[in-house]
């Protein structure tokens, strides 16, 4: 990808994408998603582009609960402007990929295909299938190009304390000695892959133009709770007890044959993520 245009680019996996791109130029759009003559100037300016990657979204769940109507405007109606201003572009419209979440699956034990059940956890995923759902529209009935990757849990340093891994760290940091810790929903099992990884793989799916939804994770489930108590093994606090609380398990890991096929199977390096997020976390 020489030229690429990018919404999202402040937020974690944009920044690593453009680190990861080195030499690629960035359209990079500033303007508000809700917007449409904006987001439609923008796809207009940007069609010579090799790719358009939509990564802007409202992500975190704590934000999405607190305000679902400007979850719905920015996630679903901004998609379906991005959307729209491709399709006035016609046969001229770059392939667009729309990272999409494993929140739009019901949990289960088993690996999930992308044909498994789709029934969102939470409201996030939800506005995430809505957002798939229009660029499977678009992409039927107008021939678009895009390809929907639903990406696993990823973590990153660059990731503040609203999710998982980062919020882990700063409460076993700040645990009184010999705390026992009550975390609640750490009963199920999760994909834990990298933003690297994430950079990789959609060169990949650009490499071989790939249109559909992908899952993108690693196929290793890891339980919640070992990764709390592998933490806090790596910030030397061996004194905490940890425990889960309440909720029943809730479980996502991916299965990955569709990924595997186009030869970008990943494997899982949460070892190496946690301990490159402690040692940052202790700096």
């Amino acid at each position: 990808m020489k030229n690429i245009a990018l919404t999202g680019a402040s937020g974690v996996v944009g920044t690593r994408l453009r680190e990861y791109f080195k030499t690629a130029n960035f359209h990079i759009f500033g303007g508000d998603l809700r917007d449409s003559q904006a987001v439609r100037k923008f796809c207009r300016e940007t069609a010579a582009c090799d790719a358009f990657i939509h990564l802007a979204a409202l992500v975190p769940k704590q934000a999405v609960d607190s305000d679902p109507v400007e979850a719905l405007d920015i996630n679903v109606r901004g998609t379906l402007n991005v959307l729209e201003g491709l399709r006035q572009l016609g046969a001229d419209a770059p392939w667009m990929f729309f990272p999409s979440s494993s929140h739009v699956y019901a949990s289960s034990e088993q690996p999930l295909k992308e044909d498994s059940l789709l029934a969102p956890f939470t409201l996030y995923g939800l506005t995430k299938l809505q957002g798939e759902q229009w660029c499977q529209a678009y992409a039927r009935d107008f021939k678009l190009k895009i390809c929907i990757g639903r990406i696993f849990s990823f973590s990153d340093p660059l990731q503040p304390r609203l999710y998982f891994i980062p919020a882990m760290i700063h409460l076993i940091q700040r645990a009184e000695p010999s705390a026992k810790i009550e975390i609640p929903g750490v009963g199920g099992k999760r994909d834990f892959i990298t933003v690297s990884q994430i950079c990789r793989t959609v060169e990949l799916l650009f490499s071989k133009q790939h249109e559909g939804v992908i899952n993108i994770g690693s196929g290793v489930g890891i339980k919640l709770i070992d990764i709390v108590k592998n933490i806090a093994a790596l910030l030397g606090r061996n004194d905490l007890t940890i425990a889960g609380k309440g909720d029943a398990p809730n479980s996502h890991i991916a299965e990955t044959s569709r990924l595997e096929n186009l030869g970008g199977g990943l494997k899982s390096e949460l070892n190496t993520l946690l301990l490159a997020m402690t040692k940052n976390a202790l700096e």
